[in-house]
């Protein structure tokens, strides 16, 4: 736990996050979780914990935020839960679980063979080389209206909101590219027993759904 008290607080806070949370880490050496706390004024602080996302995933993060006020509410007296299990406990699980893994991973294979199509937007900028992962997020809001006529829709057909929103994605995919096969990557939770829905650690994962457009 760093202490900011006296140093760089009358940088916004803002400017802080930013910076310790583009501190690098090494998976090696250092500790994988970091916490700072800001001094903002008199009885005023602000508490920054960055992890690499190797032992976290979204869900920890609630879960972590919500020890963490726990037990400061209760004035440090131990107010945070005990696991039951650990996330080595659930390592160790998955590898009793080798021989079912291997057949899982034969499935993806098949399911993700080498003859899938690229998928090439028009507007999209040429493939480089090297891959970098550098990314972009683009947000967008349906209208009330719309969704509820989604929803009643999925409603009356018995399917989800996902499946739904799936399906038009792959459709929009279609039309922009003329492909059939359409891959799309979707993360999930990971998270199928109960046993670790109160569990800290890195479970998500990503699946990738082949759609096939025929219209």
């Amino acid at each position: 736990l760093m202490n900011f008290e006296g140093k760089d607080t009358d940088k916004p806070i803002n400017s802080i996050i930013s910076a310790v949370s583009k501190q690098s880490f090494d998976l090696e050496k250092d500790l994988l979780i970091r916490g700072y706390l800001v001094y903002k004024g008199k009885d005023e602080y602000v508490l920054i914990v960055v992890m690499h996302h190797i032992i976290s995933d979204g869900w920890s993060m609630e879960l972590i935020t919500r020890e963490i006020a726990g037990d400061y509410n209760n004035e440090g007296k131990g107010n945070i839960a005990e696991e039951k299990l650990s996330y080595i406990d659930y390592i160790y699980w998955l590898d009793e679980r080798k021989e079912a893994t291997e057949k899982q991973k034969e499935f993806w294979k098949k399911t993700l063979s080498p003859d899938m199509e690229v998928v090439s937007l028009p507007t999209d900028y040429i493939r480089p080389d090297v891959q970098t992962h550098n990314g972009y997020t683009v947000t967008s809001e349906l209208d009330k209206d719309l969704t509820s006529k989604i929803k009643a829709f999925c409603k009356d057909n018995k399917i989800t909101t996902f499946m739904f929103m799936l399906t038009a994605f792959s459709v929009l995919l279609h039309k922009l590219t003329g492909n059939t096969d359409i891959p799309i990557g979707v993360p999930i939770a990971g998270r199928g027993k109960k046993e670790t829905e109160d569990m800290i650690g890195f479970f998500v994962n990503t699946l990738v759904m082949r759609c096939s457009v025929d219209l």
